[in-house]
């Protein structure tokens, strides 16, 4: 019985006999099923990139971002069920907000994950709540340099090199951990996310005949340590040369 759940996924409260708590199980394969989102730390910032598939031709480009600018120097890339998110990123923006005008400073990067999670966690501990049905991942620059952290729906907050969500995570995770990141710069970075989250789009059957929306973000010199949308001019080499590698690979 409680290898399945039957009686003990009613709450998320309760707890089954083994220790699990099968409704944050449920959150976490939300985020399972989502468009892939990826995180690097490049030796000078921070690289957010979101696979994000487009589902009718009618849809505006732009729309149903799923990176949002928490505070200037920090950034968060939502996998899951995007309305959760923008939760979590209200949730986010008021932290930094009320840490710099209690402090006069602004928010350090472990902080806000620290914040941002504790908040995840309230909503595993009251039975009129439901775990929220996505994972972050949230980069930032502070004092302490380029920051990177992954928070998943438990509310465990975890720091990184290089971290992956959603459907295509494990292939993402691979292709990360061939990087030199700590060789490897921003604008260098964007080119291989847009390598990985192509690689990905490209093994997903249910995906093929639907267009495909790359989301990049960074927090560099090259943005002044804020934290901005990748320019389109950028944005557009980084999928030339992303598709030039692809089609290479395939012709090898």
């Amino acid at each position: 019985m409680s290898s399945i759940g039957t009686g003990y996924d009613l709450s998320v409260t309760t707890f089954s006999p083994d220790g699990r708590v099968f409704q944050v199980e449920y959150a976490t394969k939300a985020v399972d099923n989502s468009g892939t989102v990826v995180g690097i730390k490049c030796k000078d910032g921070i690289v957010l990139g979101v696979e994000k598939l487009v589902t009718s031709k009618m849809m505006l480009e732009g729309s149903n971002r799923r990176i949002h600018s928490v505070h200037r120097h920090s950034g968060l890339a939502v996998a899951g069920l995007a309305a959760d998110g923008r939760q979590i990123v209200s949730r986010a923006k008021s932290e930094a907000a009320s840490y710099e005008k209690v402090y006069g400073e602004p928010i350090s990067v472990k902080e806000l994950a620290d914040r941002v999670a504790s908040y995840v966690h309230l909503c595993t501990l009251y039975w009129w709540l439901r775990p929220f049905g996505c994972g972050v991942i949230l980069g930032g620059y502070d004092r302490d340099g380029p920051q990177l952290y992954m928070i998943e729906p438990s509310g465990v907050s975890y720091k990184y090199f290089g971290a992956a969500l959603g459907k295509g995570r494990q292939a993402a995770k691979t292709e990360i951990e061939k990087l030199k990141l700590s060789e490897l710069t921003c604008k260098e970075g964007i080119v291989e996310v847009a390598k990985i989250q192509c690689r990905i789009y490209g093994v997903h059957d249910e995906a093929k005949d639907k267009a495909f929306e790359l989301e990049l973000s960074w927090i560099c010199k090259e943005s002044n340590f804020q934290h901005q949308k990748v320019p389109n001019d950028l944005l557009e080499q980084a999928k030339a040369a992303a598709q030039a590698a692809l089609e290479e690979m395939d012709a090898d």
